[in-house]
């Protein structure tokens, strides 16, 4: 107190004071310590000692590297020897100044430590090479001290928090024990920047002191030293991206907060989003124009981007005001130079739109043209890199092609070097960019209208189903957004877009007008029956033109592309008809009907009609509605009579040549004769358009058929569809395009009327009859399965003797007359009849046995064993013997 009295300074006389204990024993030295640090001025007290124990410190360093210079050979065999070790004296004062250190306050300690470690930083710069390692090791034990003491502290305000049973207080940034934590969080940033060589046990404990005063600085208090530190200019660009990294994991801070509302001070929480969110502000000065080129680096302008999202998911439904009034730093991002910067970006956009959900719709002229153009320019970059031009795999059948997507690089050719890596880097923004967009539709679907025709666009583009955007995660965002804009968006306003899509669809290819039609039968599946009355016009007229398909883009598309995308256009008819009373639906399929039947104009160059694919269309869509609504459905096929049997009675391919004389037995019974089809076309395309037509006009009657229940078959139409379908029996497709046709519609049948293995392929492993293993292999003859399915049908379907006999006898004759395909046709049929009829059968016996008299006889041992299997059938189900019945 003398010495201070006589305005002498404090720091003299404590290193005076240190200088001499440390020349005392050592039970002697800390008691002489703590009088001194009780005698000097409370407010810089420990400041003052801890500066002069390290001071001290430093000179007993200082001597053991001059001993070691002065005798290098005795210090060059002790480990413990050389500058990079503390001497056993300087550690001791190291010692002192801890346990000094423990006697202090909370703030005397934080302030001494800030203070020794702003000192020692100072020094390591400053310092000589000679001297760098042992001072970083004193370094390094003032930041494990300030961990420590941030630790404990934490510790004590959680533990008295649980003991008093209330929120633990939490300072202002303005306290002093604040800004003291607020001085040590920016150094520890400081210690990361300039790590380096040598410097591992350092970074490792700023590591340390930054997770610890995270938990004992009060989080506004941190938020704010945080945006201090990221909006100085002051500040190293290191330092800002590490500031920033940490406000981001500040807002997840909060909304654990959030989370334990009820013991978490009010006024603590609103001041943390108040010091977190007063960052948004700051983000357009990341992107302050200098020469033409943002002032921040990109890494700088990427951290800021990726804070401010952190920040806008978490706290944007809390303040959503802050973070909108960003938006043009955002649309300005969205449009950077650097694409990484550009991803980021589209990323906090969608961070923002999720966080402030409904008050984004003041920000959707701004953002949503920006998210669309930065889309739409990655696009056209991976297009680019992959040698492209919107034609890709489907993203239904990743193996298929359109045909004009042959000669170029598609989905499946793998990219490597350069050119790949830049589209996958494109591809990433993609990403970003579709994930933007599905933010703005989850938040504003009633408010996207003006920026459909642009979404379907990229969302529809080939490109999207690159490998490069499967990679990204592209192409599985549009997919969400396909899925989500049929429920999200009303079908008034989301209609006029797909329909003004369709052209550019069918541009593109099979694929985006297969989702672009997915997406219409999911917008009329989820929507009331009153909306889809309402457009049901409009729906009509944009399913013509996918319906016609076929007859417009098979030399675009090829056979698999046209076969899907007609597929999807029944589909969405379907979807469109359940929801329609028959008022508003019979006049829709007439018109249907018609279209179907309508002669087309000459093609260029010729004069002759063009051969009409409609018809095949026609019947899918009478299946798939018989399917769908079963017996309301059936009637309708009496405006398909006609053109059905039109079909059948065509003269098909593979037919055998005209004889000269026709059976008297088939002329009798009414059956149309079996041999005079005109000869086959050699033209493959046309062939494959015929049997395409009489495969879909089967399935149509099987369908019509299994669902009859006495509303459209009678004998008048039984006789005038029986001759067609038993005419059937002796043809086949000739040429392999024509065959895959047939096997692929063949694969549509109920598994109910398959051979065994092939009903649990197609039906997926559903129950089979035992009459199975006597039925057609689906990969022998599909033709002949359908025309069985087809023909058991109608037996079950028709209500008296009056029909089933002349059924029968027809396909009797048919495999007496036959070649050996035409016998196990008739066969396979027979059986069937046979399942369907049982008992009834009986009636039919007296006929029916002598063929099958000459069928036993067969000289096919196929055909000879199933005329067995069905005599054995008969006898068990009339508990009769045959034997005396089949002799020859």
């Amino acid at each position: 107190p003398a010495w201070l009295a006589a305005g002498r300074p404090a720091a003299e006389a404590a290193a005076a004071v240190v200088d001499a204990a440390l020349g005392l024993p050592d039970h002697r030295q800390l008691p002489l310590l703590t009088a001194l640090h009780a005698a000097l001025p409370q407010d810089g007290a420990l400041s003052i000692l801890l500066l002069e124990l390290m001071r001290a410190s430093q000179l007993q360093l200082a001597a053991v590297q001059t001993d070691a210079a002065a005798d290098p050979a005795a210090s060059a065999g002790s480990p413990a020897a050389g500058a990079s070790a503390l001497s056993p004296r300087a550690g001791h004062a190291l010692d002192l100044a801890s346990s000094v250190c423990n006697r202090g306050s909370e703030l005397q300690r934080a302030q001494g430590l800030l203070s020794v470690l702003q000192s020692s930083a100072s020094r390591a710069q400053q310092g000589s090479p000679a001297d760098s390692a042992a001072q970083q090791q004193l370094h390094l034990a003032l930041l494990l001290a300030a961990q420590q003491l941030a630790r404990t502290a934490a510790a004590r305000s959680r533990a008295a928090a649980l003991e008093n049973g209330q929120p633990a207080a939490s300072g202002a940034p303005g306290d002093e024990l604040q800004q003291a934590y607020a001085g040590l969080l920016e150094l520890a940033l400081g210690q990361l920047q300039s790590s380096g060589g040598g410097r591992k046990g350092i970074t490792e404990a700023a590591h340390l002191l930054l997770g610890a005063l995270q938990d004992v600085m009060a989080p506004a208090s941190h938020a704010a030293a945080l945006v201090t530190l990221a909006a100085s200019p002051q500040t190293s660009d290191r330092m800002k991206r590490k500031a920033l990294k940490l406000l981001a994991g500040d807002a997840t801070t909060i909304v654990e907060m959030l989370g334990d509302a009820d013991t978490v001070d009010k006024a603590s929480l609103s001041a943390a989003v108040d010091a977190a969110l007063s960052f948004a502000p700051l983000l357009s000065e990341y992107f302050v124009m200098t020469g033409g080129q943002p002032a921040a680096q990109p890494s700088n302008r990427q951290a800021a981007l990726v804070a401010f999202g952190s920040l806008a998911r978490a706290l944007g439904p809390l303040r959503p005001g802050p973070l909108a009034r960003a938006a043009p730093a955002l649309v300005a991002a969205v449009s950077d130079g650097h694409r990484a910067v550009r991803s980021s970006a589209l990323a906090a956009s969608a961070a923002l739109v999720h966080g402030i959900g409904m008050h984004a719709v003041q920000l959707l002229p701004q953002l949503a043209p920006a998210i669309l153009r930065a889309a739409a320019s990655a696009l056209t970059l991976v297009a680019a890199e992959n040698g492209e031009e919107g034609t890709q795999a489907s993203p239904v059948s990743p193996g298929s092609r359109d045909r004009r997507g042959q000669g170029k690089q598609g989905a499946g050719h793998k990219r490597t070097g350069e050119s790949g890596a830049r589209a996958e880097a494109a591809a990433l923004e993609v990403a970003a960019a579709l994930a933007a967009v599905l933010a703005l539709l989850r938040a504003l679907p009633k408010f996207v209208s003006p920026y459909l025709p642009a979404i379907l666009q990229h969302t529809l583009t080939p490109v999207v189903w690159s490998d490069a955007c499967r990679a990204s995660g592209a192409a599985d965002t549009a997919k969400a957004i396909r899925q989500l804009l049929p429920t999200a968006v009303p079908p008034r306003l989301l209609l006029p877009a797909l329909v003004g899509h369709l052209s550019a669809a069918q541009t593109a290819g099979s694929a985006s007008v297969v989702e672009l039609l997915a997406m219409t039968s999911a917008m009329l599946g989820s929507n009331s029956a009153g909306s889809a009355s309402a457009h049901a016009e409009m729906t009509f007229r944009f399913l013509l033109p996918a319906l016609d398909s076929r007859q417009t883009q098979l030399s675009n598309y090829g056979t698999l592309g046209v076969t899907a995308v007609e597929r999807a256009a029944v589909g969405a008819l379907e979807a469109l008809t359940v929801k329609l009373s028959e008022r508003s639906f019979k006049p829709l399929f007439l018109r249907l009907v018609e279209w179907a039947r309508a002669v087309l104009p000459p093609a260029a160059g010729s004069s002759a009609p063009q051969q009409s694919s409609r018809p095949a269309v026609l019947f899918a869509a009478a299946a798939a509605l018989a399917h769908r609504l079963q017996s309301i459905f059936v009637p309708y096929f009496r405006y398909l009579l006609e053109p059905l049997v039109a079909a059948l009675e065509g003269a098909p391919p593979g037919a055998p040549p005209p004889k000269k004389k026709r059976r008297k037995s088939a002329a009798a019974d009414g059956v149309a004769a079996t041999d005079s089809a005109p000869a086959a076309t050699t033209d493959s395309a046309t062939e494959a358009a015929l049997w395409q037509l009489r495969m879909q006009a089967l399935l149509a009657l099987e369908q019509c058929f299994l669902h009859d229940g006495g509303k459209f078959l009678d004998e008048q139409r039984f006789q005038r569809l029986l001759p067609p379908l038993v005419a059937q029996f002796p043809v086949g497709p000739t040429t392999a395009a024509a065959a895959s046709v047939v096997a692929d519609l063949a694969a549509l049948l109920p598994s109910d009327l398959l051979a065994e293995g092939d009903a649990e392929v197609v039906g997926g492993g559903s129950a089979v009859a035992a009459e199975h293993h006597e039925r057609l292999p689906l990969a022998e003859d599909p033709y002949g399965v359908a025309l069985a399915a087809a023909l058991v049908r109608l037996a079950a379907a028709a209500g008296s003797d009056v029909m089933h006999r002349p059924l029968n006898r027809a396909v009797l004759i048919a495999a007496r007359g036959g070649d050996v395909r035409v016998r196990r046709r008739a066969l396979a049929v027979t059986h069937g009849v046979v399942g369907a009829l049982r008992e009834e059968y009986a009636l039919l016996l007296p006929e029916s046995l002598p063929f099958l008299a000459e069928l036993l006889e067969d000289e096919d041992a196929g055909v000879g064993a199933s005329a067995a299997a069905l005599v054995s059938r008969l006898e068990e189900l009339t508990g009769e013997q045959f034997d005396q019945y089949l002799k020859t």
